[in-house]
């Protein structure tokens, strides 16, 4: 039996194959979005690069974000695969699924923990690329429980003015008229609506094409610097809540396109991010914080693992 696994973002889709006998997925494929037409026009050409028949399909799994713009559904996936069940879960239920199951060798530790983790917590999971993720890995006697969120679209807890001025100027933009929400800064388009409300404060122009355009060639630019600090320490208030809300002091996962290039880059700015994710609270919080250890996810085709490793 084969199964199609899927990661479809905002940006771009994952797949790879996987069956009942093997442990490991097939050589992952990332496409983009912006190709296609539509899922099945994507799943063609995948299928069709592995020289993989239509009616050996025996089911499609999906993580799908909020920010794909596609219907997909059992009806659509039939029209090209009749033989396959389709089945269809939270894209960062998938990465947080992928993480539970992977090893401390696929983490790199950015942070040094100070003190003893607290027992019994969960783990956090992060993820900032076109949208904002947030999930939860719930230990239970019958293993992980993985509870997805709508955390991303938090309203966010604003420091100071540099902040506050940041999350108004980005929503003064936004056409839904929506109230702020940490996504309107922690994602790619967010990251970008700051550079370009940036400049046009100060009068000049872009420097790059978009947000990864920033990143791979404004390491010294004063006003890619600017925004990247920004960001950073949002960054660093909101997984300080997320690890509060869900007493997740058991490990903080970090992952996402923008997550990776930052990395990528050498500019994902731990100093910075630190000084907001350990804030001024009381000391049992400022304990359990300082003793929460901070990964960045290697595989970024950690959702497709998850998806084979789901019980369906």
């Amino acid at each position: 039996m084969t199964h199609l696994l899927c990661d479809a973002g905002g940006t771009h889709l994952r797949f790879a194959l996987s069956d009942d006998y093997v442990s490991t997925i097939s050589e992952p494929q990332k496409l983009k979005i912006s190709d296609f037409q539509d899922m099945n026009d994507a799943i063609l050409h995948f299928l069709n690069s592995q020289q993989c028949s239509l009616e050996t399909i025996s089911s499609v799994r999906l993580s799908f974000g909020d920010r794909n713009p596609w219907i997909v559904n059992p009806q659509t996936i039939a029209r090209i695969l009749p033989n396959a069940v389709f089945f269809k879960i939270n894209d960062f239920e998938a990465n947080a699924q992928g993480i539970a199951n992977a090893t401390q060798q696929e983490f790199l530790l950015l942070n040094q923990p100070e003190g003893q983790r607290r027992s019994g917590a969960s783990k956090c999971v992060i993820g900032v690329g076109t949208g904002l993720g947030l999930a939860y890995i719930i230990p239970t006697p019958h293993g992980s429980y993985i509870q997805r969120t709508h955390g991303g679209h938090m309203v966010p807890a604003i420091q100071n003015e540099q902040h506050r001025s940041a999350f108004l100027d980005i929503q003064g933009i936004k056409q839904d008229k929506t109230v702020m929400i940490y996504e309107d800064i922690l994602s790619g388009p967010g990251l970008w609506n700051m550079y370009t409300l940036t400049i046009e404060k100060a009068h000049t122009h872009a420097e790059y094409t978009d947000t990864n355009d920033m990143i791979a060639r404004g390491r010294n630019d004063p006003m890619a610097q600017y925004v990247l600090k920004l960001f950073h320490e949002v960054l660093g208030i909101f997984v300080h809540q997320a690890m509060a809300f869900g007493f997740a002091y058991d490990g903080l996962y970090l992952t996402g396109g923008i997550i990776d290039r930052l990395v990528g880059h050498n500019l994902f700015d731990t100093p910075t991010f630190l000084s907001t994710m350990k804030q001024n609270n009381v000391p049992l919080v400022q304990k359990d914080v300082s003793a929460t250890g901070v990964f960045w996810v290697k595989d970024e085709f950690i959702a497709l693992r998850g998806l084979q490793d789901k019980k369906i």
